[in-house]
Parts: C-alpha cells; structure tokens; sequence
C-alpha cells in the first residue's frame, strides 16, 4: 500500500496476479432527499434557499421536482439542475402542488465535512375568492325609516375584504350604489343583441333612410350597450370595510326593493381581486303613511251613553296592521276591524267608546300599517 498525499490517492499492489489499485479514498460524496410538501394547491414556485457549513474543499447542492400527485412516480418532473447559492435562488421547477428537494454533499478532504441545517421554500397559492352571504334583509320585510343591511364576508386565505353595497328597485335591471366606489351613481346595462335587435328593426320600418347611414347606424347599436351612468347625487366613497350599512330608506320612493353586497379581497391583491355576489330576495319600502278617512268627523249622542265612530284605514304598498284610539288624552284602546282581523291593504274599522259623560269629548284615532307609518284623526262627540 502506499498513499500519494498530494493527490489522496491510495495505491494497492498484488503479487499473484500482477496488478496496480488506484483510488481517491477522500472523495466522498451523500445525498438525501427530504419529505414530500405538500401546498394544498398547485402553486408557483418562488425561491428556495438553505443554512450550510461548506469549508473550502466541500460543495453543497440542492435539486428539485414538482408534481400534482403525492407520491412521487414516473409523472413527476426531473430532478431541477443545481442550485448552489445558499442565500437563495429561483426554483426551476414547473408548478404544481408538491415538491421535493434533494441535498448532495461531497468532500475532497477526511477531515472536512459539509453540513446542511434548514431549508426554507417560498411558494405562492392561486387566490382564492371571497365569500359573502346576506343576513338582513332575507327578503319579505316592510322597511321605513333607517334600517341596517347586514352580511357576513369570509376568505379561505383570510385576505382583508372590502364591500360595495347596491339598491334595485326594478327587478335588478339598474342599481343604485349606496356605499362603494361609485357610490350616488345608476348603473344600466343591457343587452347589445336586445339593443341592436331593436334598433335594426326600427331602421328597416323607415324608407326615407339611405341604405349606407342605416348600416352605420347598426354597426354602431352595439356601443348602445354600453353602461349608462346617471349624474352622481353625491361624490363617490370608498368600498367599506364593515359588515353593516345603515340605509335611509326615507331618501328613495317607496316600492319593492332587493340589495345587492358585493365582497372583494381587492386591498390584499392588486394583481388578481377575486369577488363574490350576494342578491336579496325582495322586500317592501314604505315610508308613505296610511290614509286614513273618518265616516263622520263629530258625532251627537244623548244621555251618558256610549259613542260609535267608523272609518276606514288603507295604503298603497302594506298592510293595515291596526287603529287605535283614545279618549279626551287617555288610554290608547284598539278598534275592531270589520273584517275581524286586521291584515288587508284597505281596513273598515268601528270604534265603540266607553260611557261618556255630559259634554264635548275629543276622540283620537290612529291608524298603523305594517312599516310603523302611521295616520292620525280626530272626531268630535257631542254628549249631551
């Protein structure tokens, strides 16, 4: 045996057979390959990076491979070529949701060995869209007054939401924005086929156009179809980041209303904001109060005896939720509806006083609909 020390080669000779062994014995070299990480989601890879101890003579590389399966088989991507900078670089290797990372060591020297101690991957996961879902109104209800829209919103990356919030009161076919980045605007889109249609067809009932001007002039109905904005009541605002809008229904006609919230993750992805859309089933605004119409407005009895007073209580839009009355400033008393119970837009009610005594008496009569809107009537009894 004999060892070349410049070079670390080790000699080994026989006699029998005549024969001369050469062999590096301090090139030594391992690897390993690490577990397989899973990112829930096929994912674009950032940067991998590592902490090592590689002493002049040791050399410490890092490979890579993707898949979109678990265990890794023949649909797995070839191992990446080298990476060698411990501070990081860019990972080669295609998307997908798992990856795995192989480390070689080697050495030149016995007495020098590499060692490798973390690994650290940067990924980035698809963005996922928002969720949001309407809590009030969930459709049926009389509104007047301010009332408070309310939604939950959630995010499966727990990005920071933000939320528009609209008005239709025609089915949906415009909306008005209550709170959000065209806040105090309409907005009517329609159809461009339903736009050109209509127009094609008033263009071919006129003869007196020139067949080139009604061929411009449908060439241009698409751009019909574009969003048409009314004059904004108040400057735009903000999208909000609450989960409530208090809503001034006093402030638009009464009718049959739904809201529209719309959840966007906006100010946590410039690049690609993802939104969700929840709609209301309709609901009733009235703000307009009952009317309310007295058959007599003084009535005359004789003697301490008791009063009957009739009227009838109706609105346009709700329900006749009761009438009420009192004497002279006293005790609210409920009046009886004809019908037997109160419940209808129009109501016929009678209103049969206790005994009165000798005089003039001032009988107060209010009628309430199904919003909280309410009518008043005064009738005078004469008692004499």
């Amino acid at each position: 045996l004999a060892l070349n020390e410049e070079t670390d080669e080790l000699y080994a000779g026989t006699g029998n057979i005549g024969s001369v062994y050469v062999s590096k014995c301090c090139d030594i070299k391992g690897s390993y390959e690490s577990a397989v990480h899973d990112a829930k989601m096929i994912s674009k890879w950032g940067r991998i990076k590592w902490v090592a101890d590689a002493p002049d003579g040791s050399t410490v590389e890092l490979r890579t491979r993707t898949c979109n399966v678990e265990d890794p088989d023949s649909t797995w991507t070839d191992w990446s070529a080298p990476y060698t900078t411990a501070s990081g670089e860019s990972i080669k290797s295609e998307a997908g949701r798992y990856i795995q990372y192989q480390v070689s060591l080697s050495t030149t020297k016995p007495d020098i060995m590499p060692r490798i101690s973390s690994v650290a991957i940067t990924y980035l996961t698809p963005n996922q869209p928002p969720t949001v879902k309407l809590t009030t109104p969930v459709g049926g209800e009389v509104w007047a007054g301010s009332q408070t829209i309310k939604w939950i919103g959630t995010d499966p990356d727990n990005d920071k939401l933000s939320y528009d919030v609209m008005s239709s009161n025609d089915g949906g076919k415009t909306w008005k924005t209550l709170v959000g980045s065209m806040s105090g605007t309409n907005l009517e889109m329609k159809p461009a086929d339903e736009i050109k249609a209509k127009i094609t067809s008033e263009l071919e009932k006129a003869d007196d156009i020139p067949a080139d001007l009604k061929a411009k002039l449908t060439k241009d109905a698409k751009n019909q179809a574009k969003p048409k904005l009314d004059t904004p009541s108040k400057p735009p605002t903000p999208s909000s980041t609450s989960t409530s809008y208090t809503w001034n229904t006093s402030t638009v006609e009464d009718g049959t209303y739904i809201v529209k919230v719309i959840a966007s993750d906006k100010n946590s992805n410039a690049d690609d904001p993802l939104t969700d859309t929840i709609i209301s089933e309709p609901f009733t605004v009235c703000n307009k109060a009952p009317e309310l119409k007295m058959g007599r407005k003084s009535v005359t009895v004789k003697g301490a005896s008791t009063a009957t007073i009739t009227g009838t209580a109706s609105s346009e839009r709700v329900e006749i939720a009761g009438v009420q009355y009192r004497v002279d400033g006293g005790e609210w008393a409920a009046a009886a509806a004809d019908s037997g119970l109160f419940g209808s837009p129009t109501e016929n009610f009678t209103i049969t006083t206790s005994e009165l005594s000798a005089g003039t008496h001032k009988v107060e009569v209010q009628a309430i609909d199904a919003a909280g809107n309410a009518a008043s009537a005064t009738v005078e009894v004469k008692v004499s």
